[in-house]
């Protein structure tokens, strides 16, 4: 899921959503991504790791690097509300 937005919000960004993921996958799953609607650049991404169970943010600079601003604790499939502030 990748959504755009076309301004930089100012006081911080808001998500509140319904995951499910998919059972038995191993890797690397995005939960969701942000992106610029005029270039296509993804400034932050959510992902699951499935090594870890770990719900993992990564925000990309304008040189193309990408830096872990976020790692959830290890994360238990079934209904949970995850709440931090980055």
């Amino acid at each position: 899921m990748s959504f755009y937005t076309g301004e930089s919000p100012t006081n911080g960004l808001v998500i509140a959503m319904n995951i499910k993921f998919y059972s038995g996958f191993s890797g690397i799953e995005t939960i969701f991504s942000i992106r610029s609607s005029t270039t296509n650049f993804v400034s932050l991404v959510a992902e699951l790791n499935t090594a870890t169970s770990q719900i993992e943010i990564y925000q990309q600079f304008s040189d193309y690097s990408w830096s872990q601003v976020l790692a959830t604790p290890p994360v238990s499939y079934g209904n949970m509300i995850i709440k931090r502030n980055i």
